[in-house]
């Protein structure tokens, strides 16, 4: 999986500006402006360079070693879905994870009452808003959306999987402080009625709900299952990534 393409100036675009600081130039404008790109070279590294070496696997969760013929599967649920006993129990048959975001959880707290009652993995899947700041989406994905979630569902989710690349950003607010949090990284997101065509060993998927119907997930989860089966595999929640 790779980052998506950025508008951001590349590293090398910004090293360059540094030596193009003019000579002529006075000493102050010349240390602002050399300030300039060491901030530059800061931001890259904990955006896209995080980003990248994330989506290699550096600094997330991976299945552990020797295990085979297993996959790791986890489910983000609507409000809808998460109200709908069916959806919830082919869920607990698939050993899969329940993913939810935080405003998903502030009209949840009967059915998370009893995802956790029944011993369900459940994961914070972020806020459930975008905010375009990198630094102020990883604050409320992971420790506010994961407040909203302890609060409600009265457990620390210890998974942050909100579908999306990981940078710098979400490393240090996910690993420090009172809501610490694995970061899981799909190695396949896939929607209602688009199955992978081919299941592999080893490998993390993430069933996206969003927009879909509780009949249709009903009938995706199902589908899912056989294919596991035809495969010879079996599905195993996100927490027992390490």
């Amino acid at each position: 999986m790779r980052p998506a393409p950025s508008d951001r100036p590349s590293l090398r675009e910004v090293a360059a500006a540094a030596r193009r600081v003019p000579s002529r130039w006075s000493l102050p404008e010349r240390v602002i402006a050399i300030t300039g790109v060491v901030l530059g070279l800061f931001y890259f590294g904990i955006t896209d360079g995080v980003e990248g070496a994330a989506a290699l696997g550096v600094g997330v969760s991976k299945p552990p070693a020797g295990v085979q013929n297993t996959v790791y599967l986890g489910v983000r649920l609507t409000a809808d879905e998460l109200h709908n006993r069916t959806v919830l129990a082919d869920v607990e048959a698939l050993h899969a994870t329940v993913i939810v975001d935080g405003r998903t959880a502030q009209t949840s707290a009967t059915a998370l009452a009893l995802v956790v009652r029944h011993g369900e993995d459940l994961a914070n899947g972020g806020m459930g808003s975008h905010t375009a700041l990198p630094w102020t989406r990883a604050a409320n994905d992971c420790r506010r959306a994961s407040a909203i979630i302890d609060h409600v569902a009265h457990i620390k989710p210890t998974e942050f999987v909100p579908g999306r690349g990981f940078n710098g950003f979400d490393q240090i607010y996910c690993r420090t402080g009172t809501y610490k949090a694995k970061l899981v990284l799909a190695n396949l997101t896939f929607r209602v009625h688009h199955l992978p065509a081919h299941l592999r060993s080893r490998r993390i998927y993430l069933l996206d709900g969003r927009g879909g119907q509780p009949a249709a997930i009903e009938t995706t989860l199902s589908n899912f299952e056989q294919r596991l089966d035809n495969a010879g595999y079996r599905s195993r929640p996100l927490r027992d990534l390490h």
